[in-house]
């Protein structure tokens, strides 16, 4: 895994009662619940971000996590496979595995309790770094593209038919981040191909299942691929008020279905938020 990826929360779970209900937390939605109602106390905004563990999906569709004792976090262990001819042909997604339908359950606990909350998603290359040597995957980008698109399109079905059990359960606020897609990271050729075979058809499928009242937000990496590729239009919009940008991307949702500006983990307040709109 040689690639950065933006951390879920600044916040420290310094009291002993949250701290204790790691690991156990990962596969409970009860215990889920109170780490959630600690965050949105403790946040400045008021808003909690969850999945608990952002390995979710990459554990639904077969990656090999350990729980880390040390800062109590779910990561990859190791990858589970060696290439992407294999990784095409035994791809599967499990939706009953527990800490996915324990994360669903919160989502409908959340909305119950009346709590906001922000849903994050990782993109492919995020998903695929879990997976498989990363290396591989750019290499497949120029020697096996066709079979690449294949397992990227596998992915989409799977990622979008996740967002969709969300949405079902009371999600809203969706935030879309997938960090190791940058061109400055990967090159702007191999950036682009990914882009254009992944991200771009994946944002136009999650707007047609989106419910009208749901909005989602994009990375600002993701953003500037995006406009470097010139496939998407910003349109910079002043709120009625200085709010927390968690709030302000929620108030978007009465008028627009895709924003952007800053990071989603962002404390600050501001005044205006930016529309995007693909072409």
């Amino acid at each position: 895994m040689i690639l950065n990826r933006c951390i879920k929360k600044d916040i420290e779970y310094t009291d002993d009662k949250i701290k204790n209900l790691f690991p156990k937390a990962y596969t409970d939605y009860r215990d889920m619940i109170k780490i959630c109602i600690y965050e949105s106390k403790r946040d400045k905004s008021g808003y909690c971000t969850i999945p608990i563990s952002e390995m979710v999906f990459t554990e639904a569709i077969g990656g090999i996590t350990d729980i880390s004792y040390k800062d109590n976090t779910v990561k990859c262990s190791r990858y589970r496979y060696e290439s992407i001819g294999e990784m095409l042909e035994n791809i599967s997604m499990d939706m009953d595995i527990k800490q996915l339908l324990e994360t669903m359950k919160l989502c409908e606990k959340l909305l119950e309790e009346n709590i906001d909350y922000i849903f994050n998603i990782s993109g492919i290359m995020s998903v695929m770094d879990s997976m498989i040597d990363i290396t591989k995957v750019l290499k497949a980008t120029r020697k096996e593209a066709d079979t690449l698109k294949i397992l990227f399109n596998i992915i989409e079905k799977y990622m979008v038919e996740y967002i969709q059990k969300a949405f079902e359960n009371g999600a809203r606020i969706i935030s879309y981040s997938d960090p190791p897609l940058m061109k400055d990271i990967i090159g702007p050729k191999r950036a682009v191909w990914i882009a254009e075979n992944f991200t771009v058809d994946f944002i136009k499928k999650l707007l047609k299942i989106m419910p009208n009242d749901a909005v989602l937000h994009l990375c600002p990496k993701t953003v500037e691929l995006l406009e470097y590729m010139d496939v998407i239009e910003l349109e910079n919009t002043d709120l009625i008020e200085k709010m927390y940008y968690s709030e302000a991307v929620k108030k978007m949702s009465e008028s627009a279905d895709i924003v952007a500006g800053m990071c989603i983990n962002s404390r600050m307040t501001i005044k205006e938020i930016n529309v995007v709109k693909l072409k």
